[in-house]
């Protein structure tokens, strides 16, 4: 999946609300710009390459098993999501299957880590990985840098880090109108020790909590609570500053991509690249 690195993206008819908590208010701006919604985080190269799309699933059903401590999706919520979207992704039931009879019981947890890299001179990489074996990874890892062009270099002080939930309400929040729904979701951010929150789509009930990433996991359960349907909660990494490349530099970097998603373990790709 592909997403717009811009942080002001012009959402046509959206109704975007924000809350700052020192003061406990909140402020409304319609068809406004969200620089959350459209976020860039490149997590699967094209549904074609059913290889590295599924295996990408078969990671996130194992740390959703991880994370929820059940093989049993009507006890594990999150494992309940992974398996729905592997689905919604045409894998095989059978795969998945496989997959959960893999990973049950077993004590080797995947760990999450950041790679920071530098691609010729000016793009700027934060990889987010999760493996069991960091060692092997970054084996695997210095053919791609060697081949591409890329050295490790200090980069996550170029990025504004933040934990972004992304979140559908309930039926609940059906009748609600776009007033009655920010109101709401403003008390349910103060709940929550949310930093901010912004109505991507009022209609739908579609919403994004932004926290700290520290504080992500915490928000998140707080909101599940709420009787949110939890999308996502990720943490991100959000450029600084953001470079255009030349026509030649971008086919290069996209290739580099594509090389980087091919290695077992990468999840996502953060860069300071322009669309």
């Amino acid at each position: 999946m592909f997403k717009s690195t811009k942080l002001f993206t012009q959402l046509n008819n959206a109704f975007v609300s924000r809350i700052a908590l020192e003061f406990h208010s909140s402020s409304v701006r319609f068809a406004g710009h969200s620089k959350w919604a459209n976020i860039k985080h490149i997590k699967a190269l094209k549904d074609g390459q059913r290889a590295v799309l599924f295996q990408r699933m078969a990671r996130n059903i194992r740390l959703a098993i991880q994370e929820g401590g059940s093989v049993n999706p009507e006890f594990n919520p999150t494992l309940k999501i992974a398996i729905q979207e592997a689905a919604k992704r045409d894998m095989p039931n059978s795969s998945i299957q496989t997959v959960l009879k893999k990973y049950a019981g077993q004590s080797e947890k995947l760990q999450r880590y950041f790679v920071e890299l530098k691609h010729g001179q000016k793009v700027f990489i934060v990889l987010v990985l999760y493996t069991d074996n960091f060692t092997h990874f970054k084996t695997l890892l210095g053919t791609v840098n060697r081949k591409m062009g890329c050295t490790y270099t200090d980069t996550r002080h170029m990025f504004c880090e933040k934990g972004i939930v992304e979140v559908v309400g309930n039926e609940t929040l059906n009748s609600k109108t776009p007033e009655e729904l920010e109101e709401i979701a403003t008390e349910h951010a103060i709940e929550c020790e949310a930093e901010e929150f912004e109505i991507i789509d009022a209609n739908a009930k579609h919403l994004t909590f932004i926290c700290e990433p520290a504080e992500l996991q915490r928000v998140k359960q707080k909101i599940s609570a709420l009787g949110y349907n939890i999308e996502s909660a990720e943490h991100v990494f959000i450029p600084n500053n953001e470079i255009t490349l030349t026509s030649d530099e971008q086919a290069w970097y996209e290739k580099t991509k594509e090389k980087f998603m091919a290695v077992d373990g990468v999840d996502t790709i953060y860069d300071n690249v322009a669309e």
